[in-house]
């Protein structure tokens, strides 16, 4: 079954993340996998569209996240969405490599607002921060 890789530029989020070993007490992640498609969803609404470059860097630890994963998590829905906005054709939309590639890309661009947010506004506020993108939506550049 095809995996989702984590950008590189999610270093600094991990600890967000419940189930990192780092995790802080103000975790918003539950796992990974919600932290990616958070990612994802935030980056397709801040390219309006699929993404317009291609993530190329991934993390080693953690390692690619198997769809199965997202599946099980109730994650699949929305990156399943994602991808039919990415690719006009539901046969493409619905093949696994292209809704991998989509997703990773997207998720990079969202990863990069959240670090901007995370140094700008601070750790202690990056969960507000998630907070108000989620009530009403990112704003443009932080």
């Amino acid at each position: 079954m095809a995996a989702i890789r984590v950008p590189s530029n999610a270093t600094d989020l991990l600890p967000f993340c419940q189930r990192d070993e780092h995790a802080r007490p103000d975790a918003c992640f539950e796992t990974y996998a919600h932290m990616l498609a958070i990612a994802a969803c935030l980056g397709y609404r801040l390219a309006s569209g699929p993404a317009s470059r291609s993530c190329q860097s991934f993390l080693k630890t953690p390692g690619p996240i198997d769809l199965g994963i997202f599946r099980s998590q109730g994650l699949f829905s929305q990156l399943l969405i994602i991808s039919m906005m990415c690719h006009p054709d539901n046969d493409a939309a619905l093949d696994e490599a292209n809704l991998v590639r989509s997703i990773e890309d997207l998720a990079e661009a969202g990863l990069e607002e959240m670090c901007m947010a995370l140094t700008s506004k601070g750790a202690s506020s990056f969960p507000e921060v998630l907070a108000g993108w989620i009530a009403e939506g990112p704003p443009t550049g932080i």
